[in-house]
């Protein structure tokens, strides 16, 4: 379990960046993150 999760913080960080990042230049809608 805890091998899992800080394999899980690793790439969380990076994804949530990358989210954040297409939130602000491509400004995607609530219906395409779903």
């Amino acid at each position: 379990m805890y091998k899992n999760d800080k394999v899980i913080r690793r790439y969380s960080e990076p994804f949530k960046l990358k989210i954040l990042d297409e939130l602000t230049t491509g400004k995607l809608n609530k219906y395409q993150l779903g």
